[in-house]
């Protein structure tokens, strides 16, 4: 489904979906904006992303819980990132591409920020980040990944970004990979956890929904609570 304006909130998928290209666990390609919606399903096809195959609107407040697959360029939230936002989102799943892969986008523009990855990234000889395998330009600022991130080209493998845009104010599990910091600082388990870890981050999502339900006029966004390894509404 492609979705082009508007609002899509309070929305899960649970069930398994397969695509061409342009793969999502909410929709396929689209602007818009994606609030509190989360993914639980196998999402199979080309330029794969737990929330939307490409993003160039804005996603608050997402998560994917998923391993993503793909042969082409994979990301927990979002497979390319055109011109787009994604803030206060999450990803669990192990993304796995053979293109570009990235715990949060796999590859394009916009912003992202406070967004966290546990999930571990697996790419080729293109860009692989923890949170973005390659951001043409934009910002990242203030995010959070624990994942393991592998790929073949250490000039492009990186523990929050693989190339392009340097990160600013992020923190990664400091560990011996290949990966490069490209901005990004590493940090003990101990440090991190002091940090970020899972209920911090379901704590920063809730901060977002009550800011946005004390507005009597706006939708009503459900809180987000921890689940076994999961988080869900």
């Amino acid at each position: 489904m492609d979705f082009t304006s508007g609002k899509i909130v309070n929305c899960y998928n649970n069930n398994e979906i397969l695509g061409a290209f342009s793969t999502g666990g909410i929709v396929g390609s689209g602007g818009g904006e994606y609030i509190n919606c989360y993914n639980l399903g196998k999402i199979s096809g080309g330029n794969i992303g737990g929330i939307a195959g490409q993003l160039s609107g804005v996603a608050t407040n997402c998560f994917n819980y998923t391993d993503l697959d793909c042969k082409s360029n994979a990301g927990g939230i979002a497979a390319t990132l055109n011109n787009g936002t994604v803030n206060y989102c999450y990803n669990r799943g192990a993304i796995n591409g053979t293109e570009c892969a990235g715990g949060i986008v796999s590859q394009g523009n916009g912003e992202i920020s406070y967004c966290y990855n546990t999930g571990n990234i697996n790419g080729k000889t293109l860009p692989v980040g923890g949170i973005i395998g390659g951001m043409a330009s934009g910002t990242i600022t203030e995010c959070y990944s624990s994942g393991i991130v592998t790929g073949e080209d250490q000039k492009v493998t990186g523990e929050i970004v693989g190339s392009g845009t340097a990160a600013e104010n992020c923190y990664y599990l400091k560990r011996e990979t290949n990966a490069s910091e490209n901005g990004a600082v590493g940090k003990t388990s101990t440090e991190f956890d002091t940090i970020m870890n899972k209920e911090k981050f379901v704590e920063l999502m809730n901060q977002k929904v009550d800011e946005n339900n004390a507005n009597s006029e706006n939708a009503k966004w459900s809180k987000w609570r921890v689940d076994g390894d999961k988080i869900i509404f």
